[in-house]
């Protein structure tokens, strides 16, 4: 978690989250004027009047299908970040510390060994146990030079 701190993940993470709720607002704002979004999915826009309430429901309802491609990358951005606070670990204290506490974490929320790993890359936030390992063995191991 020094990690995370260190690097600002928390704060960046919050900042995009706030970019992308402004960009939601804004396109549901710009959704609540156009006919074509509410007669697409089966309603006329009389209905609903100018209800922001009718537009909102409307917008979260149909919001999943455009989440659908935009989670694996939030996913990966968020394991990219990980590994990253793993290595800041692992560089002021023991890797092998490191390693018995994330096995000891692991176990205790008795977390899949063996995940697929498409699952893994659409809608994983933390990376699988085995690739923690592996990735703080190979900080832990000295590299080949060139």
């Amino acid at each position: 978690e020094l990690g995370h701190n260190h690097h600002r993940h928390l704060p960046q993470m919050m900042l995009s989250l706030l970019a992308g709720l402004g960009i939601a607002f804004a396109l549901m704002g710009h959704l609540h004027q156009q006919a074509w979004f509410f007669e697409g999915l089966g309603l006329t826009p009389m209905l609903l009047g100018s209800h922001a309430a009718g537009t909102l429901l409307l917008f979260i309802l149909v919001s999943p299908v455009f989440m659908f491609f935009v989670t694996p990358l939030m996913a990966w951005h968020s394991r990219a970040r990980e590994f990253q606070a793993d290595a800041y670990a692992c560089q002021h204290a023991s890797g092998l510390t490191l390693a018995r506490a994330l096995v000891k974490t692991s176990v205790h929320n008795a977390s899949t060994l063996t995940s697929d790993p498409w699952y893994v890359r659409a809608y994983y936030s933390h990376p699988p146990i085995a690739q923690r390992l592996a990735a703080i063995r190979g900080l832990a191991s000295p590299s080949p030079q060139a």
